[in-house]
């Protein structure tokens, strides 16, 4: 063979391998994205085996802080510290979030079952006063109703999205997080009872 020959030769030679690389890197590669997206498919099926719990991080475990303060939408102002010595189901909510709407009527009757031993504080979140008011008039909610109108106090507390439940021991301690749908009566009071040990 002439040196051009094989020249050319070598030179077809070296595109074949590297071809072939190619193609065994990109059928490699195409097994990793299915077997990345089978665990993906089972971490979500796995987040959503229980219901309306929502995913991590979700603020579990944190201690609302005692000192936090935040403003009534009835005027005044109040601290989770006030609330402290008593369980507390925490709901974050907005008026342009229709899960959240749709829940809290359930809230209120699960705050009306349980008779005080569980208080009940929703957080208007991001909207102005006027917003708040207007949607606590439509659903006639009578629990306690307060304003994190820069959105800080959720996202302190891990929030992901609306509406998002804390469930918070007496001592203030988050125990459980409902998150992304609207729960009814019967979930919140089940949550309740599984998670705060109370129940009608």
């Amino acid at each position: 063979m002439t040196p051009r020959r094989r020249t050319v030769a070598l030179g077809t030679l070296s595109v074949l391998v590297a071809l072939a690389a190619a193609v065994g890197t990109v059928a490699a590669l195409d097994r990793l994205g299915e077997s990345l997206a089978d665990d993906a498919v089972t971490d979500v099926a796995e987040a959503l085996a229980e219901p309306g719990l929502g995913t991590t991080p979700d603020g579990t475990g944190r201690v609302l802080d005692a000192d936090t303060t935040f403003s009534l939408l009835d005027g005044g102002q109040a601290t989770f510290g006030d609330y402290r010595g008593t369980p507390l189901v925490l709901n974050f909510f907005a008026s342009w979030c229709q899960p959240c709407t749709e829940e809290m009527p359930a809230l209120d009757s699960a705050s009306a079952a349980l008779g005080g031993q569980v208080r009940f504080l929703g957080l208007n979140y991001r909207e102005q006063v006027d917003d708040g008011r207007r949607i606590v008039e439509e659903t006639q909610v009578g629990y306690d109703i307060g304003r994190d109108p820069s959105g800080s106090i959720f996202t302190a507390l891990e929030g992901l999205s609306l509406p998002t439940t804390f469930l918070v021991d007496a001592d203030g301690v988050i125990v459980a997080t409902a998150s992304s749908q609207a729960l009814t009566v019967d979930e919140l009071l089940a949550l309740v009872a599984d998670e705060l040990g109370v129940a009608p």
